[in-house]
Formats: structure tokens, sequence, C-alpha cells
């Protein structure tokens, strides 16, 4: 049954984005001319994610398993195209990892629920189309681990700051394991200057 339901998550979680990409193809091509961009403006967003977590077994051999999690993100708009923020993620679930050190694996670490909070740069590349990289630390009672972080998303521009996006970020964990992270959320942003770009 949580097979089933993880399986389950993740078709909705693609049915969503899907149906995102159809539904909204028309109103980004409407409004690519008349584009609003925020400078100086506070976005926060809330998303839902499937975590792919590579993990390293001496008897199975290397394998991912699927996780839910959740995203709390600020960022602040430096210009039209780069931004800076805090993104903070939690895994919903609990599993165990073999931690490497100097190449070999070493022993097994149980996680639950662990907290990685990323400081993230931004940029946006073309039209939508945001890159990001960054650094920070994944937190959870047994142990902490250091962390860098690449990803790429797509923005849809709703009206009044409003915004939906799909986020695919790689976050490697050193010395202990990788995750992919495939993300839908909303976005608000707050007090910016608005301007035509």
């Amino acid at each position: 049954m949580y097979i089933k339901l993880k399986k389950n998550t993740l078709a909705l979680c693609l049915t969503m984005t899907a149906s995102v990409f159809f539904s909204f193809g028309t109103f980004a091509q409407e409004r690519a001319e008349k584009e609003e961009s925020e400078k100086g403006g506070h976005k926060i967003t809330v998303a839902v994610g499937q975590t792919h977590i590579h993990e390293n077994f001496a008897e199975k051999g290397k394998k991912w398993k699927i996780g839910s999690s959740l995203a709390l993100n600020y960022d602040y708009l430096i210009t039209d195209r780069w931004a800076i923020g805090l993104h903070n993620d939690v895994l919903l679930d609990d599993f165990s990892i073999e931690k490497m050190e100097n190449g070999q694996m070493t022993r097994t670490i149980e996680r639950e629920r662990p907290v990685a909070s990323k400081v993230v740069g931004s940029f946006t590349l073309l039209p939508h189309f945001v890159v990001n990289a960054g650094a920070g630390a994944e937190f959870e009672k047994s142990e902490n681990f250091f962390l860098t972080t690449v990803g790429t998303g797509y923005e849809f521009a709703g009206r009044n700051g409003w915004g939906f996006g799909v986020e695919l970020a790689y976050d490697v964990k050193w010395k202990a394991y990788d995750t992919w992270i495939l993300g839908v959320g909303v976005s608000k942003t707050l007090f910016g200057k608005k301007h035509r770009g």
C-alpha cells in the first residue's frame, strides 16, 4: 500500500505539471510581449515535491528511493534576472543510508524527516526559465550534512504578483547521498516595483 501511495503521489504530481503546461501555454504567449517584471521584490514560494533519494548499499548496490517533500522558499529579487534566497525543504519520510568515508562504505545512518536549508542564487536565463545554484546543510537529529545544489525551473507569471512553477533540483549531501527533487509550487511576490521589461 505504501508503494502504491507513492506511485499515486508521483502520478498526481506529473499530471498536475502536464496540465499546467497545457492550460497556461496560451496565457504565457499572450503576455510574452507585455511581460511585467519585479525588481526589489520579495517572493515567497510554497511547493510540494517528489524526492528521489540515492542510496548506496554494499549488498544491493545503488538504488533510488522515492519520498514526499514540502518546500518553503524566500527570494529577494535583486534585478529583473538575478535573485538570492533561502530555500528550505523537509522530507516527509524516514529512510536509511550508508555513509561514505574515504570512498568506503562505513556505516548505516537512519534519517528521520531531515530538513535542508540552502542559500541559493537564481538567474532568469530566458523568459520564465530559471537556473539556480547554492549551498547549505541538511539537518537531522543524528547527523548534519553539508550540501550543494543546482536546479532549473519554469515559472508562469500570473496577476497581482501570483505565479506558478515547476522545478527540478539536484542536491549533493557530501560524503552521504544525493537527491533529485521534482516539485510544483505557488508563489507570491510582494513589495516589488513593477515596470515594463
